[in-house]
């Protein structure tokens, strides 16, 4: 899963520094003391690599070659090969569970993000947060009407199509023309599929937590209009 899209995941990522200033500000918010962070599809783990050290950092992610990476960039964490809908760590619990970056979305039945939603909660330590974030379905009408976007990575290059199939479910297809020497390319394939749901249907779904809180990245209050919703979850 992912074998090819791994390679370049962390070239592909626009700055999302803004999720470390948002983790930290729940954490001020809400006067927390972490002892241990749970991020499930944890990607390569770039990006929150600069997360404050001062608590046990554990990732899981379904895809090898994202934790082969995951490991080189971030050695103190432990990471797992998990899938998210079977999250299992026997009598461990956390402080902070976190599933970030739209991977959410990834799920394209809304069955597996219940077990997402349950597994999470049943991790949670009491009074201890679940943070995820989704793009909406506002967002994904938009990407399905995106224009073929190319990227040159070195000598190899990424083309980028969208589609919408149905029911608001969008497709990304990958075409990786990997430069092997002399403008010979190998071409490999990746198609990548993204779902979303309203915010009600969502938020019956994680009755089980005693608070959430629904923002945009700024924090403002979000709505199904915005395009990136994150849940705070309170058990």
């Amino acid at each position: 899963m992912y074998e090819n899209f791994a390679k370049y995941y962390d070239k592909l990522m626009w700055d999302r520094s803004n999720y470390i200033v948002f983790i930290d500000r729940i954490i001020i918010q809400y006067n927390l003391n972490p002892k241990n962070i749970l991020d499930i599809a944890c990607w390569t783990w770039k990006i929150l690599s600069k997360l404050n050290d001062n608590y046990t950092k554990y990732g899981v992610d379904l895809s090898e070659n994202m934790l082969e990476i995951a490991k080189k960039n971030v050695v103190k964490w432990i990471f797992y090969k998990q899938d998210m809908r079977e999250l299992h760590f026997d009598i461990m619990k956390f402080d902070f569970v976190t599933c970030l970056f739209d991977s959410i979305n990834h799920l394209v039945d809304f069955s597996d993000w219940e077990k997402v939603f349950n597994k999470s909660y049943d991790l949670l330590n009491t009074n201890w947060i679940f943070l995820f974030d989704i793009n909406t379905k506002t967002k994904l009408e938009k990407v399905s009407k995106y224009k073929p976007i190319m990227y040159e990575i070195g000598n190899d290059i990424i083309f980028f199509t969208t589609e919408d199939k149905w029911n608001w479910i969008v497709k990304w297809n990958i075409k990786f023309f990997e430069n092997t020497n002399w403008n010979n390319f190998n071409l490999f394939h990746e198609n990548i599929e993204e779902n979303s749901f309203k915010i009600d249907k969502i938020k019956k779904s994680l009755n089980k937590f005693s608070k959430i809180i629904i923002v945009d990245e700024n924090f403002n209050i979000a709505n199904d209009n915005s395009d990136r919703i994150f849940f705070i979850c309170i058990k």
